[in-house]
């Protein structure tokens, strides 16, 4: 297995770095924002990664973004 490997925030470019947490938002909170097109690239990459590695847990995190792009869609 390799070492993590730290980088700095400032050698990141700016369209690869995660969106700021809105102020006043928590752990706690019912709603946190992410993008659709954030969801996608995650079931994506979580669907290549379960073609290659079929476990229990990837088949339930793609059952779990599922349900989250189809809830999405009902939304108002």
């Amino acid at each position: 297995m390799e070492p993590h490997v730290r980088v700095s925030a400032a050698s990141v470019p700016p369209d690869r770095r995660d969106p700021p947490v809105p102020a006043g938002a928590s752990a706690s909170d019912d709603v946190i924002p992410v993008s659709r097109q954030r969801l996608e690239s995650l079931q994506r990459h979580l669907t290549c990664s379960y073609e290659r590695f079929p476990t229990r847990h990837l088949r339930q995190s793609l059952r779990i973004l599922q349900h989250l792009l189809v809830d999405g869609d009902r939304a108002p």
